[in-house]
This record gives structure tokens, C-alpha cells and sequence, in this order.
């Protein structure tokens, strides 16, 4: 880490810019070059590496700079009307809030700078970065359409083709006629019958998804499982792909403006726990001296859910994406993967105490002795002439 302080240093430098522009040719439509963004990602990342090592050395003055860096960065990398842009800041976002909880875990951060961190957080803005960027990818399907129209697309049109990038000559060339038939009068029929419907459709969806947001908390978007059952889902081929991709962008964008919440409401909390010896029984003793308003809870519109509990910590939570309060309920389903923003309810993780981490560690020994005990065998007794 000691031969990336400098380079760290520089980077943090660079986040005084107060936006940070790529000179970029929208013209290209979906095929526009984006290659800043895994530095983009890569910077987040080597933040919140430092952050967990500056804590793990006891270096709290480096650990601040570089939490502070890691909030900033999605905060000043922010106008790009691109929603894979867009996810990616979702992303650094996302890893600033653990980064966060990390270091709330730490008692011995001043008032002034726990003050600051929330200061950084209440500046990132979601919303109008998030409208743009669906605009923006609104303007960019009527281009592909119509190339779509004029010469065989080929990601599109072809889920019914064994190789996908064959051209036209050699699949009849090479009498493979059941490829032939199978792909292009499926592109035909599109064609004919079904593209601009088709585009209509993905406008109709996009338009959707940007009144969702316009909103300022979320629902999902109306099923088009039911339209799409009605026609002929060939005809639909390119909307009826795009629909759920729509729909992951739009429930991202509530996530993190969620997120945004929860970690101004933790800090809060905990600025008021150093000042006060406990936490609040309610967030409206928050309400004027560490927050301005009542946190707001984005995928439900209502406010964030808060409890106080008998052994003197609390309970933070969002009713997650299903929308439904579950009283910080943070079980994972089974088909989901293991993560606190996959649970029923997205509740802010309270540290384990060390009885707790004590009986973790002991089950997953036992659990481990039993897996190896039956690999423990006597070995075979020596045999010799």
C-alpha cells in the first residue's frame, strides 16, 4: 500500500474537479467507445482498499481522506447521459456505503468529520443524473432500427441461429438450409410485420421507466408479460429482450438513492450516540441538529423504518425491493445470493459481538471436522516380498 500513496494522493487531487467530462461522440449510438469506465471503477476500488487498510493500521486521519475520495467520486463523475455510465456510478456508490459501514464501526471519529462524511453523501445526486441517461438511450433506438431494417442484425434477430455471425452466402453456400430457414425468415417476419411495432413498443417501455423515476419512489414497471402474450413475441424481438433490462436500471436507480439515505441516517445516528450516550427512541430527534428532513425510504416512498431495541441498538431498514415491511426481516431468499440488499428487507448490518463470532466459528469448525472426517483413513498396511 506504502508504493500506492502517491499515486492515491494524486488521485485524490483529481476529485477536485468539480465535474468530471469525457469528451464523448453520442453520435454512435450503441456503439459509442467507453473505455474511461473501468478506471473509473478501478478508482473506487483502490479507495476502499486503503480505507480497510488505513483502519486496520489505526491510520484515521488517511482512513478519513480516503473515504471521503470514495464518496466523492460518484459525486463529481456524475453527468454522463449513458445508463451504463450510470450503473457504474451506481456501483461506486454502492461500495462508498460499505465503505462507510466500515468505518462507522470505528468510535474514535471527531464530530467534525463524521459531520463532513454526511455532508458528502446529502450532495450526490441520482434522479438527474438518471433521467438523462434514459432520454439518451430513447434517442439511440430509432438508429438502430432503422440499420436494423436495412442489413440482418446480429444480436437481435438471431436466437434461433446456430452461429450467429455466419453470413448470409456461406449458410446456403455450405447448404446448411435448416440455418437458412430458421434465420432469415425469422428476420424477414420481423421485418415485415413486426419491427416498428416493435420500436414502438421499447419507446412505450422507456417512457415507462422514465415516469417511474419522475415519480420519486419506486414500483415496478408495468408487466409487458401480458402484452407480449397477446402478439407474436417474433415480432417483438427487440423490446420484449429489453423490457427487464429497463427494469433493472430503474430499480438500481431507487436502490441507490436508498442507499444515499440509509448511510446519512447511520452517521446521523451515530453522531448522535457519541454526543448523547444512546441512541434516539425515534428519527425525529435527529430533526434539526443532525438531519434536515425525516430520511426518506425510496422504494416505498415513505420514510425509512427505525427501532430502537431493549438492548440498546437499533434497527435501520428499507422494505427492499418487494415493497413490502417485513419488520426488518433480513433473511436472504434461496435463490438469491447472499447479500444484505437481497434480503426481505434491506436492514443496515449492526456489528457481530464476539459471543456471536465465537458461535460462528464454532459451528463452521464442526461443520468442516465433519466434512474432513470421513477423509481420515488409516493407512494401507506395507506389503513387501
Amino acid at each position: 500500500m506504502a508504493t500506492n500513496n502517491a499515486l492515491l494522493a494524486t488521485m485524490r487531487k483529481s476529485l477536485e474537479c468539480p465535474v468530471f467530462y469525457f469528451p464523448l461522440d453520442y453520435r454512435l449510438g450503441g456503439n459509442l467507445p467507453l473505455p474511461h469506465l473501468t478506471g473509473i471503477k478501478q478508482a473506487e476500488q483502490e479507495f476502499n482498499a486503503a480505507l480497510a487498510f488505513n483502519l486496520h493500521s489505526g491510520q484515521t486521519n488517511e482512513a478519513f481522506e480516503n473515504l471521503i475520495a470514495a464518496i466523492t467520486l460518484p459525486r463529481v463523475f456524475k453527468d454522463e447521459p449513458v445508463i451504463i455510465s450510470q450503473l457504474v456510478r451506481y456501483a461506486d456508490i454502492s461500495m462508498a456505503f460499505e465503505a462507510t459501514w466500515a468505518a462507522l464501526q470505528y468510535d474514535g471519529w471527531p464530530d467534525v468529520q463524521l459531520a463532513s462524511l454526511q455532508s458528502e453523501w446529502n450532495k450526490i445526486e441520482i434522479v438527474p443524473q438518471a433521467l438523462p441517461a434514459m432520454a439518451m438511450e430513447r434517442t439511440t433506438w430509432p438508429k438502430v432500427f432503422e440499420l436494423g431494417r436495412e442489413s440482418f442484425p446480429l444480436e437481435c434477430m438471431c436466437e434461433h441461429s446456430t452461429n450467429r455471425f455466419t453470413e448470409f452466402w456461406e449458410i446456403v453456400g455450405g447448404g446448411d438450409w435448416k440455418e437458412f430457414l430458421d434465420r432469415y425468415p425469422h428476420y424477414w417476419h420481423w421485418i415485415w410485420t413486426g419491427s416498428y411495432d416493435d420500436e414502438r413498443q421499447i419507446m412505450k417501455n422507456l417512457q415507462d421507466g422514465i415516469n417511474v423515476v419522475k415519480t420519486g419512489y419506486y414500483k415496478k414497471l408495468e408487466d409487458s408479460s401480458d402484452f407480449y402474450k397477446n402478439f407474436d413475441e417474433s415480432a417483438f424481438l427487440v423490446s420484449l429482450r429489453e423490457w427487464s433490462a429497463i427494469e433493472h436500471f430503474v430499480q438500481k436507480t431507487f436502490r441507490t438513492m436508498t442507499q444515499t439515505q440509509m448511510a446519512m441516517t447511520a452517521i446521523a445516528l451515530k453522531r448522535y450516540h457519541q454526543r448523547e450516550g444512546k441512541y434516539p427512541a425515534s428519527l425525529l430527534e435527529l430533526i434539526p441538529a443532525y438531519l434536515k428532513i425525516v430520511p426518506v425510504d425510496y422504494m416505498d416512498g415513505r420514510t425509512l423504518r427505525y427501532r430502537l431495541k431493549t438492548d440498546g441498538t437499533f434497527l435501520l431498514y428499507s422494505v427492499g425491493e418487494n415493497g413490502t415491511d417485513e419488520g426488518g426481516n433480513p433473511k436472504v431468499p434461496a435463490s438469491k445470493t447472499l447479500n444484505y440488499l437481497n434480503g426481505l428487507d434491506w436492514v443496515w448490518p449492526q456489528a457481530a459481538t464476539r459471543e456471536e463470532i465465537d458461535a460462528v466459528e464454532k459451528a463452521e469448525a464442526e461443520r468442516w471436522r465433519k466434512i474432513t472426517s470421513g477423509y481420515h483413513r488409516s493407512a494401507p498396511a506395507a506389503t513387501g516380498k
